[in-house]
C-alpha cells in the first residue's frame, strides 16, 4: 500500500534533505474565534453584516452561524470587500438553534493573509426576518 501526504506535510516528510516545516498556520497554530451577535429588523437584501478582523499570518477556519429565527429565503454569504462570497456561499440557515458551520475549501485553504482583512456577511435573496437572534463565531487560525 502507497503512502500520501497532503500540502501541509509533504515537504517535511518527502525523504530528502533538508527536510522542511510546514508552513506557518497549517501546523502547530493556535485556534482564534471573534463572537458578533446581530438582532434581526428586517435587514434588506444585500446588507452587510461586519463580524471581524483577521490579523496579518490569519487562516481562515469558517464560522459558525446559530439562529433563533430561519433566515427563509434570504441567504448569508461570508467574505472579504473585495469578494463577498471569499469564505463561504450564500446558504439560508433555516433551524433555528442549531449550529450551521460554513466555509468553502478554497477559502480554508489559502495562504496566511498578508494584511488585515475585514470579514463581512451579506445577505440575499430576500430580507432578513423582523425579529430574533443571529450569533456568529468567526474562527481563524494563527502561528502567532
Amino acid at each position: 500500500m502507497a503512502d500520501f501526504y497532503g500540502s501541509t506535510f509533504a515537504a517535511a516528510k518527502s525523504g530528502t534533505t533538508p527536510q522542511q516545516m510546514p508552513a506557518p498556520g497549517y501546523a502547530s497554530s493556535k485556534r482564534r474565534s471573534h463572537t458578533e451577535i446581530f438582532t434581526y429588523a428586517g435587514q434588506a437584501a444585500g446588507s452587510r453584516l461586519f463580524i471581524g478582523t483577521l490579523p496579518i499570518g490569519a487562516i481562515f477556519e469558517g464560522v459558525e452561524l446559530t439562529t433563533s429565527a430561519t433566515t427563509g429565503t434570504a441567504t448569508l454569504q461570508v467574505g472579504s470587500n473585495s469578494s463577498p462570497a471569499k469564505y463561504a456561499a450564500a446558504a439560508a440557515v433555516t433551524t433555528p438553534d442549531v449550529p450551521v458551520v460554513a466555509a468553502k475549501a478554497s477559502g480554508k485553504a489559502q495562504a496566511p493573509l498578508t494584511a488585515p482583512e475585514d470579514v463581512w456577511i451579506t445577505t440575499a435573496a430576500a430580507a432578513l426576518p423582523g425579529a430574533g437572534t443571529l450569533v456568529v463565531e468567526l474562527r481563524f487560525k494563527t502561528c502567532a
